[in-house]
């Protein structure tokens, strides 16, 4: 928690004080996921379909941010920090 606390500081050190602070964080009980898998498995004994699923996800939604630059105004900086632990994936961006 405190590394991500010294990173958030060090991008508003840099870029100044963000408009916009979103986090995006990995449910493990979407329907992408829970369909495949099989009758007695769990997210957990599946890692590789959460990443794989998660990262579409953020690929989709990193797309919307970038390429349709409407959607948040003009945007400057995005910076974005990814943090993947065993229990859940997360996204920080700062717009």
């Amino acid at each position: 928690m405190q590394q991500r606390f010294l990173n958030a500081m060090a991008i508003v050190q840099r870029f100044g004080k963000p408009d916009y602070f979103i986090i995006m964080t990995c449910n493990s009980y979407w329907d992408e996921i829970v369909c495949n898998l099989e009758p007695s498995q769990t997210p957990q004994d599946r890692p590789e379909l959460v990443s794989r699923v998660y990262n579409s996800k953020l690929r989709d939604f990193k797309n919307l941010l970038i390429k349709k630059k409407n959607i948040l105004e003009k945007l400057q900086h995005i910076v974005m920090l990814l943090n993947s632990r065993k229990e859940a994936c997360h996204m920080s961006i700062f717009c």
